[in-house]
Parts: structure tokens; sequence; C-alpha cells
């Protein structure tokens, strides 16, 4: 008797049945599970504070797209420690006490993947007081490079510092033509030598210059921020530029536009890399662990709410909602804020949440008393912070350096 269709697969092997199946579709469905795709492998290493004093530890981390404990090690050289070789966090423990600015070299790697910083140690700046770093209450010298005392300035009205301690100055010269040296970028070594490094005829001798910010990163790159000029025979604005100094101490062009006569209507608000870029009043905000520059950039048309510009080491802007967490806080990790107030004569410190009262100077009272606080003051300005617990400032014709109370 012949075999039927149907008993002929009812005899099949059951598991030549189930390929069959599978293969024609199995009746409506897959049961088979679906492999995600790889997760791709990324490292980003955290030290939100990179300058400290002898004994004080810096809390350092590293995330990873897997999860996955980074290995830490510290460059040949470093001064101090880690508080382990591996993990999400750990500590820099820095040695005691140093007796000069010292350096460690951090670094965590995962895989092929690594990414370091460098974190600075300084002496303790010592007994609350007021010194002098360099210059002298002299206006008919003009301006004099020296050590200390020795060198002049005429108005110093901006300052940057660098890491390793030196500083620096634009000076200007409201005295001076349009043709002279209105302008000039000074810098004050760490032992207090003064030197001068540019002028306005190195930045544009066409336009009158202003300058209004100098930034310098965590690697010790300067970069000055120069808002919208005026050319000398035209009354519109040029954009504002970032000029970045080399290694010979001279200011190029790193991004903005170097002399550009505008329409009564250009908002300057350009993306860009270098030149291709457009600022109209761009002010130095702070860096990033990165080296990323943030600039807040005022806007010619008061109605743009985007002010915020991202510029990378390449020299890359983009515009940005707003600034990222870190950005212009204290080096040291120092939430106290302080402020210079010309007129009074005298320099604030205000506690996080805290009333703001008098650290240094008598209001009202403009001198030039050095030594154990408060001394007196002349028309305080330009204040930045050197390292933890102290500042620099500019007092009249000198500038100063504040070792503020714990």
């Amino acid at each position: 008797m012949p075999t039927s269709p149907r008993h002929a697969l009812s005899t099949l092997p059951a598991v030549l049945l189930l390929t069959a199946l599978s293969a024609c579709g199995g009746g409506g469905g897959s049961s088979g599970t679906v492999t995600p795709p790889p997760v791709t492998e990324t490292l980003a290493l955290s030290a939100p504070v990179f300058k400290t004093i002898g004994g004080k530890n810096i809390t350092l981390g590293a995330g990873t797209a897997t999860g996955s404990a980074a290995t830490w090690t510290l460059a040949s050289g470093s001064v101090g420690s880690l508080s382990a070789s591996s993990g999400a966090n750990l500590f820099y423990q820095p040695p005691a006490s140093v007796s000069a600015i010292s350096t460690a070299t951090v670094t965590a790697a995962i895989g092929s993947l690594s990414k370091s910083a460098t974190l600075y140690v300084y002496p303790d700046p010592g007994t609350p007081a007021l010194s002098l770093i360099a210059g002298a209450d002299d206006l008919q010298s003009g301006p004099v490079d020296g050590q200390g005392a020795s060198a002049r300035f005429q108005n110093p009205r901006l300052m940057g510092a660098a890491p390793d301690g030196s500083i620096y100055v634009a000076d200007f010269n409201p005295q001076g033509s349009l043709t002279e040296d209105r302008f000039a970028l000074r810098k004050i070594s760490a032992a207090g030598v003064v030197s001068t490094l540019a002028t306005n005829v190195d930045l544009n001798p066409n336009y009158y210059n202003d300058v209004v910010r100098i930034g310098v990163d965590r690697a010790g790159t300067v970069y000055l921020a120069e808002n919208g000029r005026t050319s000398l025979g035209n009354n519109n604005p040029s954009g504002g530029a970032i000029y970045k100094l080399g290694t010979d101490g001279k200011p190029a062009l790193f991004a903005g536009e170097l002399s550009h006569n505008a329409a009564a209507n250009e908002t300057f608000q350009q993306d860009g890399t270098g030149s291709g870029a457009k600022f109209y009043a761009p002010d130095i905000v702070g860096f990033d662990a990165d080296n990323n520059l943030y600039i807040k950039d005022s806007p010619r048309n008061v109605a743009l709410t985007r002010p915020y510009r991202k510029v990378t080491p390449a020299g890359v802007v983009t515009t940005i909602d707003a600034l990222p967490a870190g950005v212009g806080a204290a080096d040291d990790g120092n939430s106290d804020a302080y402020s210079a107030d010309l007129n009074a004569n005298v320099i604030y410190r205000t506690p996080a949440g805290g009333v703001k009262t008098v650290v240094a100077g008598v209001a009202g009272q403009p001198g030039d008393q050095l030594g154990a606080l408060p001394g007196l003051l002349r028309a305080p300005n330009a204040l930045i912070q050197l390292g933890p617990y102290s500042y620099a400032f500019s007092s009249g014709t000198r500038v100063l350096k504040l070792v503020t109370p714990r």
C-alpha cells in the first residue's frame, strides 16, 4: 500500500523536520536572539583640580564605556605618588612639601587608549601678607625691563598666570600716540624678571587694539582676547580675534579676523577654523582639562542668545549653549571668590554662600603699605590666581602678591 505524503512527513527524523520548518519560516516567528553590536571603548580622565600644595591630595577619575578599570602610572621624574595602580578613582598624593613649583604627569590607560594630565605642586605660600613682585611707583620712567623693583610699568591693566609661576601683563600707555606702543605684552618670570615680549605693532598697527583678557591653559599656552576694533581710516568695527603666543613670545592670529570692514548688520557670529571664524567681543572664560578654550562672545546683535564659543587647540570654533562644568573655576578647587575694587582700594573675599569681607587694603585709604594684612593698596586691579592661597594684582604701577588667609 503506498504511503501518503502526510504519513511520509511524519516519519522524518525530528532534527530534519525542525530544520525544514526553520528554512520556511518555522510557522510564523523566529526564536533566535539578536546579538548587540560591540561597545566601542572610550576613556576620559578627570582631574578637576590641577594645582595643589604639599600634602594636599588631588582626586583623579577614569571613566570608560565598558566600565573596565583603568591602570594608572606616574611618569618618571614626577614628584609624589598614587594611592593605587588601577581603578575608576584614586588620589594623587604630593610630597609633604616642595621648595619650588614641581610637576607630576599622571596617565590612565585601558587597552590601547591612554590619557595624561600634568599636575602642579606649589610650595606653601606662607603667612598671609602683601609683597612686591615687580615695579615701583614711578610714572615718569616709562616701561623698563628689569628685576623686581628695578622694572617699571605704565598701566598694568590685565594679567594672566602660567602654571610655572610666570605672569603675563598687558601694560598700556594712555599717553602714547596711535603709532606708538600703546600696548605692550610683558612677562614676569617666576624669579621676578620683567621682559617685553610684544607691542601693538605685533598685533595690528592699523587698528586701535583693545585687548581685554589674557588666558593661559594648563599647558602654559598664552592667549589674548581682543574685542571688535576700529580701523584708523574706517569707523566700522572689525571683528574681534584671539591671538596665541608662539615660542618666540610673539602673538599670532589664532582664531577670528585680523582686519575686516564690517557691514552695518553683520553679527560676527560665525563658526569655522582659524581666520574662517568670526567674533565680535570675545572674552576668555577658561579652559577644560583638554586645553579647549572657552569664550563668551557678546554679540553685536543683542537678540542672539548663544554667546558661548568653544575653540579647540587646533583653532576650530563652534558655538555652544552653555559652558561645561568646572570651566572658570579655581585651579586649586578653592570655593572662595576674590575680587578687586580699584575705587575702594581693597580686595574682597566672598566664601561660597557667605558674606563679602575685605581681605586686603582699607576702604577709602589709598596707599602703598606692604607686609602684614590688611596693608594699603592703590587702585588694585587685574587680580589673578597664582597658585593655592596666592594671587597677583596691580596696585598703581606695581605688581603685588597677596597670600590669603586659610
